[in-house]
């Protein structure tokens, strides 16, 4: 999906005049790429767990935003202009010196989550780890969603606090994610031919989510999870882009002193829900002859 919608969305930018560097259609491409499970969640309720297929959808929908996470870190260093303070060490080096750092951080905040503090207090030490990282990585030039997953990825791993951290990141994802959408609404600025591409990456990712039946059969149900109930959830359910787009994108135009990247999905995130909701396929849940009318 990613590379098939970055191809697309570099042409539609060249075909229109736009100044497209290769790193920000790639970074379209890879924000195009991923799959909201958060509102994989909203829109399928215990559908998208309880099921086979929905547990396959939303496993893909976690992963596309990690790979998209780590592709977004690894091209910073590779494609995208560096800053003054970011020049004196060569792209190997800076992976190096990225997954260095990450080591050292996870280490301090280890000590500090290792001290048993209650809920609250773990809270803000989670959330000025998050800021305190973003910071650090915004003088050396590393995209901080890259930062914090390399943290979090061992921080999430250790007996201790594992469980811990995961029940934070449940409890505050919808919280932050409002935060999130209000920044991003701060910082939205319209480009010129901004709907040429919107429609053009629209149209571009629903037909290759469609598609995917055809390129990935374990993503879809089988005969027999059919006959038994369960291909409740829809391919379209996929559509919805999240936190995770919006968060890449606001990383690359900050990094780069750009405004392409955010203002395109902005708007790409409210209508690939709109999508998703109204075009959500209508179920009919069969009445077994124990339940009565079913008016329950």
């Amino acid at each position: 999906i990613a590379g098939a919608t970055s191809l697309g969305v570099l042409v539609v930018l060249v075909e229109y005049g736009h100044a497209a560097p290769l790193g920000t259609a790639l970074t379209l491409g890879l924000i195009a790429g991923t799959s909201s499970p958060t509102f994989l969640l909203l829109l399928e309720g215990a559908r998208a767990a309880r099921t086979a297929t929905g547990r396959r959808m939303l496993l893909y929908a976690n992963l596309s935003c990690i790979y998209a996470i780590l592709l977004h870190g690894l091209l910073s260093v590779w494609v995208f202009p560096q800053t003054d303070l970011a020049q004196w060490l060569a792209p190997a080096p800076r992976i190096g010196f990225t997954l260095l750092l990450a080591g050292v951080l996870g280490i301090i905040f280890h000590f500090f989550l290792s001290q048993g503090a209650a809920n609250k207090r773990m809270a803000l030490l989670l959330i000025g780890m998050m800021v305190f990282c973003g910071g650090i990585a915004a003088v050396t030039h590393i995209p901080p969603l890259f930062l914090n997953l390399l943290i979090g990825a061992w921080l999430i791993n250790q007996a201790r606090h594992g469980y811990r951290l995961y029940h934070f990141l449940v409890v505050y994802e919808r919280p932050l994610f409002l935060t999130l959408l209000l920044v991003a609404g701060l910082l939205w600025v319209p480009i010129p031919g901004l709907w040429r591409v919107l429609i053009a990456l629209l149209v571009l990712r629903t037909l290759i989510v469609a598609a995917t039946r055809k390129l990935d059969s374990g993503l879809w149900p089988t005969n027999q999870e059919r006959a038994q109930g369960q291909d409740q959830v829809p391919p379209l359910s996929l559509l919805p882009l999240g936190g995770v787009a919006l968060a890449m994108a606001i990383s690359h135009d900050q990094l780069n002193g750009q405004e392409s990247v955010l203002a395109l999905a902005v708007p790409a995130v409210l209508v690939f829900a709109l999508v998703a909701v109204l075009f959500r396929k209508k179920r009919v849940v069969p009445v077994s002859p124990s339940s009565g009318d079913g008016s329950r």
